[in-house]
């Protein structure tokens, strides 16, 4: 057997055993503390509509300025870095407890529906950081992706406390222990090895993402069930608050309009939505947004923010009136479409 490979499988031998017996040494670290300053400061505003984003949402809108804009008093929950994994948690967690009568989720095309997408290596702080304990197994079983390399990463980060502490030390100690067990021949071998089998999208999906905003055109209906956006229509449902999903506008829709995969997609996303009382907003072919209001990436420059969050206030009443004025039959017509109508 080649030695690269020898050594490889050695070690993937090694902490699989170490896995095996770690219950027994205590088991898997328990969570970061749950993170309290977003709830206390909804409860502290009392909001009758939420945003809950990443990045995207806090370049672009004000709250105050909104909730000016809507007559209904706003609180945004934003945190850089989030996707649909920590978006879930941020309704279930802050938004739900305060009871608003709306709630907004600000993404880009395909982001509902990668419920791994930013929920590893350094990004798995946050998500803890969101959490409940009662979240945990959940979230655990949700994540899961046992077909892919990082889901058994993640398990070892998982169990072993100093390795958690930060990425950095995740992937120093990861290498002073293939150093250790085999030398510096063992670990040239272990790495290239992982390099050929192991390529950057696979190992670590938000890397790929990342650098190069590349639009996934995987279907809509098979990625569904994997996803967290039937959590977040059901959870929507049983706290009695509107949903309402809001598409914004990238620097490539300047450049490139959505591949027929991709208007499939938000088709049938749309169609999902309506189904269950939950409403898409999509900015995306706005001629008032211009790319030079943009600063880097997908952001919006700061000086552009208020007049963009009167924009979004503009497009939300507009949609909402065309909605509520449209004729319903009677088994969409519920308590919950009301709520819309409350906007307009």
């Amino acid at each position: 057997m080649h030695p690269a490979i020898s050594s490889i499988f050695f070690v993937i031998s090694t902490i699989g055993a170490f896995l095996a017996i770690s219950p027994l040494l205590g088991g898997f670290e328990k969570k970061a503390p749950f993170d309290e300053r977003p709830l206390l400061h909804l409860v502290k505003e009392t909001p009758k509509v939420v945003l809950v984003g990443n990045s995207m949402l806090a370049s672009r809108i004000e709250a105050r300025t909104l909730g000016q804009s809507l007559k209904k008093k706003t609180a945004l929950v934003a945190q850089p870095g989030s996707m649909s994994a920590r978006w879930y948690l941020f309704l279930k967690n802050y938004a739900a407890p305060v009871k608003p009568r709306i709630a907004f989720v600000l993404f880009r095309d395909t982001e509902l529906t990668e419920p791994r997408y930013r929920t590893e290596g350094r990004y798995r702080l946050a998500l803890e950081q969101a959490m409940r304990d009662e979240d945990e197994k959940f979230m655990r079983n949700k994540l899961a992706d046992k077909g892919n390399f990082s889901w058994f990463l993640n398990t070892l980060e998982a169990s072993v406390p100093t390795i958690r502490s930060s990425y950095r030390i995740q992937e120093n100690a990861k290498r002073r222990f293939l150093l250790g067990a085999f030398g510096a021949k063992g670990l040239h071998h272990a790495t290239v090895l992982q390099k050929e089998i192991f390529e950057r999208a696979t190992l670590r999906r938000d890397l790929a993402a990342d650098s190069e905003q590349q639009v996934s055109a995987h279907e809509f209906s098979s990625a569904l069930p994997d996803s967290l956006l039937p959590d977040m229509l059901e959870l929507a449902r049983s706290s009695g608050f509107g949903l309402i999903f809001y598409r914004i506008k990238t620097r490539r829709h300047f450049e490139e309009p959505d591949s027929p995969e991709l208007q499939r997609y938000i088709s049938s996303l749309n169609a999902h939505l309506s189904a269950n009382h939950a409403l898409l907003v999509d900015e995306t072919g706005r001629q008032e947004i211009k790319e030079s209001k943009y600063s880097d990436g997908d952001h919006l420059a700061k000086r552009h923010r208020r007049r963009y969050t009167r924009q979004f206030a503009r497009f939300i009443l507009e949609e909402m009136r065309k909605n509520c004025e449209r004729p319903q039959t009677n088994d969409v017509r519920l308590d919950a479409w009301e709520i819309y109508c409350d906007l307009s």
